[in-house]
């Protein structure tokens, strides 16, 4: 069904649950079994409104800021990117959320979950209706690599996974349910997942915490999450295996199920964010000592993809002293041997993993930073909000890299 965005509903949603979002183009309902909220794929993602910028207010060189294109006077909203760095099918992509307040609604009623290339085509969209899933602990999410796009819905007693094959973003090629951990709960909800060639690694909500492997042919699960696995969750992907930190440890799952211990960070250093650089087949991860006014001793590492203990090798890229490093690092991405994360509200990091240099990266003298969507070595994009709020992203700036000049930060 064809629905244009100037014919938005008189009310609210319900006028369109059992039919398709007031968006540009043409949608497609999901199966899930999570429940009310309804989700949809894009039939015709080339219809969705690319990106289009502006020059920033300062006039700074090199600066952009991101012109809303689906405004229509209902207030959207950019929410914080969910991956950056990622690739589909063969294409290296960003992603993020645009919200939607329908007429008559006091919240974002709408959220679409954009998948574009580094330039800008959109490739793939999933629209959420926004009502919360009267299930307790059920979750869906979408998620792709190298294999595609397979959106994951966790329901009471497995997790089905509907896929979309590379050749096939627009059209189901069919479902899968799974059972993929030991657990004393009927289900054990998804904390994370992430698409390989032929692969889905599924990592657990709940104990007992770990990662199992799926294949996308067959349906089989191999690696069941057990008690006696190394606790993890939130793996990342590359080719046909994946990462996943631990809090001491950087664990390895293969396409079959098979996990290992493939480094320890040391005494009392925790994991505070890992990461991918699909690019430069580049592990790279930040951890650093906690502490209740803050951690101490942050670095960020790198590590060349192996497929063993004995095989990896941690390199200091740099020490990091940012104030904002309480618990984690909530915002880093990797791509190309360039590493981009937050330092505080009004400043990013960019350094080079070949040699640790960097820049400092200001934000605009109206704007407070929030979440990184991508870098290349040509465009940095970074969220941004207004103060007083310090999370809601409403805005993004692209930055060309060349415009930085030389960097200015040394390795530490």
């Amino acid at each position: 069904m064809d629905v244009s965005s100037d014919a938005l509903p008189d009310s609210n949603f319900d006028a369109f649950r059992d039919a398709a979002p007031p968006l540009p183009g043409s949608w497609e309902l999901i199966d899930t079994i999570c429940g009310a909220t309804r989700q949809w794929i894009a039939t015709t993602p080339s219809e969705i409104e690319v990106d289009t910028w502006e020059p920033c207010v300062s006039g700074r060189p090199g600066c952009d800021r991101l012109k809303t294109p689906w405004a229509k006077g209902y207030g959207p909203a950019l929410a914080d990117g969910l991956e950056t760095g990622g690739v589909l099918g063969s294409n290296a992509v960003t992603e993020y959320v645009r919200l939607y307040t329908l007429p008559g609604e006091a919240v974002a009623q709408i959220e679409v979950q954009v998948i574009q290339t580094h330039e800008g085509k959109v490739l793939a969209a999933i629209a959420s209706d926004g009502r919360p899933s009267p299930s307790p602990g059920c979750g869906q999410r979408a998620v792709y690599g190298p294999y595609g796009l397979v959106f994951a819905s966790d329901g009471p007693e497995a997790v089905q996974l509907t896929l979309f094959p590379a050749g096939s973003l627009t059209k189901a090629k069919g479902a899968l349910k799974v059972a993929f951990a030991d657990t004393s709960s009927s289900s054990a909800p998804l904390s994370g997942a992430a698409v390989g060639t032929g692969t889905i690694f599924l990592g657990t909500g709940k104990a007992p915490l770990g990662v199992a492997a799926v294949d996308l042919g067959s349906g089989a699960v191999s690696g069941k999450v057990t008690s006696s696995d190394v606790p993890c969750e939130s793996p990342v992907a590359h080719k046909d295996a994946a990462v996943a930190g631990s809090y001491t440890s950087i664990v390895r799952i293969d396409a079959s199920g098979k996990k290992s211990v493939l480094h320890n960070l040391g005494p009392g250093r925790q994991m505070f964010m890992l990461q991918v650089d699909r690019q430069t087949d580049k592990i790279v991860w930040v951890d650093g000592i906690p502490g209740s006014l803050g951690a101490k001793d942050v670095v960020l590492w790198q590590a060349a993809w192996v497929s063993t203990a004995a095989e990896f090798v941690a390199k200091r890229v740099t020490g990091i002293d940012s104030p904002t490093i309480v618990g984690g690092l909530g915002a880093l991405t990797v791509n190309d041997g360039l590493v981009l994360f937050k330092y505080d509200e009004r400043e990013y990091r960019l350094h080079r993993l070949e040699d640790g240099r960097g820049w400092k990266v200001a934000a605009e003298a109206t704007d407070s930073w929030t979440t990184p969507f991508d870098v290349t070595k040509t465009y940095l994009r970074i969220g941004t909000t207004k103060p007083p709020s310090k999370s809601l992203t409403i805005g993004m700036v692209r930055l060309r890299v060349a415009d930085l000049g030389e960097p200015t930060l040394t390795p530490t």
